[in-house]
């Protein structure tokens, strides 16, 4: 790979596993034998140049010793010292990479682990096109919605409705699947730009990523398209959840 064109993977990965009653940062725990770390790098992996892993300070040495365990190399860990939100998370490997030749950058929720292979493979080849989208990421259709996009009539998301912030959600909604793609200067500049003026979440308190996608259609390009399987929009946030994810794959 050419080393101006190159493609890094961002793992937001400083929760805790407390939801899941697990002492341990939540990116380790197992979900069908494996930790949910390894489940989204061997999604990715094949598909990008550079991985950055962002950990909570005292849960940096446990996520270093699984990465060395598994052999899993071209990743960077970055410390998010205070829990401040997702926005900011993904900003912290920004400096480290922004004379790295990046060209575009993934995001993925280290507890999305059942993004399909298709669904990653096409956001990947999306993101090589000559003249990319200044972002791009997969949504599926699914009842009681965590988050959904709302669009106006021309179909540009106007808004994203979030159901931890107390917004009043639709009975059918357009969820994210917990995996973005943003070009370089979408990354680099606009997020930077986006975040200097954001305020902390109502519900949350927090510093969020979503509200950037409505900012960013104003501004330029967002596409969407459809992910393989609405199972693909479930976070592991419980052990229901695991559960429901382990069963799905007993069927391949």
């Amino acid at each position: 790979m050419n080393s101006v064109d190159r493609s890094l993977l961002i793992i937001p990965a400083a929760g805790a596993g407390s939801r899941l009653s697990y002492g341990g940062p939540k990116c380790l725990f197992e979900v069908a034998g494996k930790p949910m770390l390894w489940h989204v790098i061997t999604c990715h992996k094949e598909l990008v140049d550079d991985i950055a892993v962002i950990v909570s300070p005292q849960f940096k040495t446990a996520v270093a010793e699984f990465l060395e365990t598994e052999a899993i190399i071209n990743v960077e860990l970055f410390v998010q010292d205070e829990p401040t939100g997702m926005l900011d998370a993904i900003m912290i490997p920004a400096p480290f990479y922004i004379d790295k030749g990046v060209r575009s950058v993934s995001i993925s929720w280290c507890d999305q682990i059942c993004i399909s292979a298709i669904t990653a493979r096409n956001l990947a080849d999306r993101l090589k096109l000559a003249g990319p989208a200044d972002m791009v990421f997969p949504t599926v259709a699914i009842a009681d919605p965590y988050i959904h996009m709302q669009r106006d009539s021309n179909g540009v998301i106007n808004k994203v409705l979030h159901r931890r912030e107390g917004d009043v959600m639709p009975a059918v909604g357009e969820n994210d699947c917990g995996l973005f793609g943003l070009n370089a200067t979408a990354y680099f500049e606009e997020l930077t730009n986006y975040s200097n003026q954001v305020e902390l979440g109502v519900g949350t308190g927090e510093r969020n990523f979503l509200p950037f996608i409505p900012w960013l259609s104003q501004r330029g390009t967002v596409e969407t398209f459809a992910a393989q399987d609405s199972i693909e929009a479930i976070g592991v946030n419980t052990r229901d959840d695991a559960l429901e994810i382990e069963r799905y794959w007993s069927n391949f």
